[in-house]
């Protein structure tokens, strides 16, 4: 409980970050803060169990739950989320229920990691595709030598 009561007392800005772990269908929500003290501080706000349904507007509505629970929901500076389609509503409800000191456009980061990932993962279907490529041309070569040989027997 005391550190409910600091983070009434704080005069920052909180970062969020949001992440479903999808097989296990938990969300969890940590805040990030630069306390008085001028120290950087983390904390999971809130780890729960979710509805996989709970995804674009519902899950806006259950991050805003949150943060009236802590107090926060006129704290906010920023928040980290996944890529996901149904994210852009999520960000859209709590643009419109939060009052944000940045420009709305700048409230909602992508998550650096996910673009990463899906960075790679099309780098390597692409470069898979080249192998399977390259192995099919060796293929066709060993059976043109081969019949190549068969044709020098004669």
């Amino acid at each position: 409980m005391n550190y409910l009561i600091s983070l009434k007392k704080l005069k920052g800005r909180v970062y969020l970050t949001s992440n479903l772990w999808y097989g296990l269908e938990y969300q969890c929500i940590t805040a990030y803060l630069i306390d008085n003290d001028w120290k950087l501080n983390k904390r999971i706000i809130s780890f729960r169990l979710v509805e996989l349904s709970y995804i674009g507007y519902l899950l806006g509505i259950e991050i805003r739950n949150v943060l009236y629970e802590w107090a926060l929901q006129n704290k906010i500076f920023t928040i980290s989320l996944d890529n996901g389609i149904y994210y852009n509503q999520t960000v859209s409800h709590l643009k419109s229920t939060l009052e944000l000191l940045v420009d709305s456009d700048l409230f909602h980061i992508r998550c650096c990691a996910y673009i990463l990932n899906l960075i790679v993962k099309e780098a390597m279907h692409v470069y898979l595709t080249s192998v399977l490529v390259i192995k099919k041309m060796q293929l066709l070569l060993f059976y043109l030598l081969l019949f190549e040989f068969r044709n020098l027997d004669k």
